[in-house]
């Protein structure tokens, strides 16, 4: 039977375009000939890891803060409600504050026409510089035009109470109230 497939031609093309393939692979060659990615010979290679800068870390410990704030604005509320006590609150945000920052926006428009060949030409530029104020110490920074807060995506409630169903609903529902969030991203247990 393998000698039967193997006298079809078509068959044994396919088979040695495939061991070619195989053999050279996508990259057009065999290893270590050209097509090969790697660094250029003389170059020292470095580790790809990511770069915090001082800002990144900034924001997410604002964010931490914002979190941590918002724990303790609530639990000291929750705490004020009737028939609950001893509140926890875990509050997470899905991102950083996100700030825009004010601009110099700067356009020209010029336009020049041929008189021979009654062509006109209309060039236009922008340019555009961030505002920078300075500080206290001296120091320049961007002058912040807008600041959005992280987006809360889920609320942890734990507490005290006599009656678990009615306090499950008075916190959900002045969670919802004070943080504009649905039902759905809160979650209230009851504190053993």
């Amino acid at each position: 039977m393998v000698q039967k497939l193997l006298k079809s031609k078509w068959l044994l093309g396919l088979t040695a375009i495939g061991i070619l393939l195989l053999v050279f692979g996508a990259g057009g060659g065999l290893s270590g000939t050209s097509g090969n990615t790697g660094p250029p010979a003389g170059a020292t290679p470095v580790a790809a890891t990511p770069v915090q800068t001082n800002h990144q870390s900034a924001a997410v410990e604002a964010a931490d803060a914002y979190e941590t704030q918002l724990d303790q604005q609530l639990e000291h509320m929750l705490d004020q409600i009737a028939g609950i006590s001893g509140a926890l609150v875990m509050v997470r945000v899905d991102s950083t504050t996100k700030e825009d920052f004010g601009q110099n926006l700067t356009t020209s428009r010029s336009t020049s026409s041929d008189s021979g060949s009654k062509a006109t030409t209309v060039t236009t530029s922008a340019q555009s510089q961030v505002v920078t104020v300075s500080g206290a110490n001296g120091t320049q920074s961007p002058l912040v035009t807008e600041q959005e807060l992280p987006h809360i995506t889920g609320v942890l409630v734990v507490a005290s109470a006599q009656d678990d169903v009615q306090m499950e609903a008075e916190v959900t529902s002045a969670v919802q109230d004070v943080l504009g969030i649905p039902a759905y991203k809160i979650t209230v247990l009851p504190r053993r």
